[in-house]
């Protein structure tokens, strides 16, 4: 089932949720709706299941190039996974998976052995085959969220949305249970829309990635995309951390501090402001200084538990800086809370300003090299 939504709108009041928000969902594709809270993700699964309807003058959205915007929730083939699993207390949950099929009208309902054969088939998919005549009290939040989706799957969906389905969870489960759901999914090919804020899991889950913010769609693309080309600095900044600097680009360059790139992408440019970002992975570290390479900082505190070894550094100019770097690197360099060492970016992102006065404290290359040629010309200081 493909889905293309144009133009969607969506108010409640004053306030605008969506903003003419465009975006395709290829036929069998897991995407991920990630952004902040507030942005709009779960008003879009809303009103891609049925159960919001966008402003009027919103333009349509299509299932597989049929329009169904005024169609009910009913008639659109799609199963929801709530974030707070939705399942009736009273009912076990072999009961809880058969409950779309047995509410269907009489003439469409599937008969018992039909509904049984089904149920058992789906716990088996979800690991579950021996739980059938439990109640959910009796099962783990994992447990749970598995089921609430058995029962989603039970009606054979052609779209399957998923509102935060692990936000419930501990960090151990979650990861456990993505894992599990993506295996699923490459199962049954059914096309999934899931809403999320969080990074990992979008980015780990997901075929592609839609970032909102404020309502309106900031960049779709596959996680390499979204992650390694983030086309606005909010992409950039929303996906994990990130070390921001003002610096300047031009004529070849990008200047951030004392550190002068050599940037050929900038070559034919004149000199604008610039916002510089570095990930914390993307430093190299040495407790010697390279010229005009590099900046010195002083090690603030140490972070020594997981993959990488995490340093807090602060600049001359009180920049506070992140350093991602190997465990084998930190024992070479010896470093301890208060040694100095001495920060080079090997790979970063630069986002360009609007034509305005660099500030006092960034370095001005088109400066640099009206000095420059003015001391060759007089022989004298400048």
């Amino acid at each position: 089932m493909r889905i293309e939504l144009q133009n969607i709108s969506k108010t409640f009041g004053k306030f605008q949720a969506l903003k003419d928000v465009t975006l395709t969902v290829p036929s069998g594709e897991l995407v991920a709706l990630l952004g902040p809270s507030g942005s709009g993700k779960t008003t879009l699964l809303r009103i891609i299941a049925g159960l919001e309807l966008p402003d009027n003058g919103s333009g349509p959205m299509m299932f597989d190039g049929e329009n169904v915007n005024r169609r009910p929730i009913s008639e659109r083939g799609v199963g929801f996974v709530f974030q707070h699993y939705a399942l009736f207390h009273h009912m076990n949950v072999f009961e809880n998976i058969a409950f779309g099929l047995k509410v269907r009208p009489k003439k469409l309902r599937p008969s018992k052995k039909f509904i049984e054969s089904k149920v058992n088939e789906l716990l088996k998919l979800i690991h579950l085959g021996g739980l059938a005549n439990r109640y959910p009290h009796q099962l783990s939040g994992g447990q749970r969220q598995r089921v609430a989706l058995a029962r989603a799957l039970a009606v054979e969906p052609q779209v399957l949305l998923l509102d935060e389905p692990f936000g419930a969870l501990d960090a151990k489960v979650r990861f456990e249970l993505r894992r599990w759901l993506r295996r699923l999914h490459d199962e049954i090919g059914v096309t999934s829309v899931f809403v999320t804020h969080d990074q990992d899991e979008a980015l780990d889950l997901a075929d592609r990635v839609s970032m909102l913010n404020q309502g309106q769609i900031e960049q779709v693309g596959t996680p390499y995309e979204i992650f390694h080309q983030p086309k606005t600095e909010f992409v950039l900044n929303f996906l994990g951390n990130v070390n921001f600097f003002h610096g300047s680009a031009g004529d070849g360059k990008v200047v951030l501090g004392k550190i002068n790139i050599i940037a050929p992408q900038f070559k034919d440019m004149p000199v604008r402001p610039a916002h510089v970002f570095v990930r914390p992975h993307q430093f190299d570290l040495d407790t010697a200084a390279k010229s005009g390479k590099s900046m010195p900082a002083k090690v603030t505190r140490i972070h020594t538990a997981g993959s990488f070894v995490r340093l807090e550094l602060v600049t001359e100019e009180s920049e506070a800086i992140q350093a991602d770097i190997m465990p084998e690197k930190f024992v070479d360099l010896a470093i301890d809370i208060g040694s100095t060492v001495h920060v080079h970016p090997k790979e970063y992102m630069v986002f360009l300003q609007s034509e305005t006065k660099l500030p006092d404290t960034e370095i001005d290359s088109r400066t640099i090299a009206k000095k420059n040629r003015a001391l060759k010309k007089t022989d004298k200081p400048v």
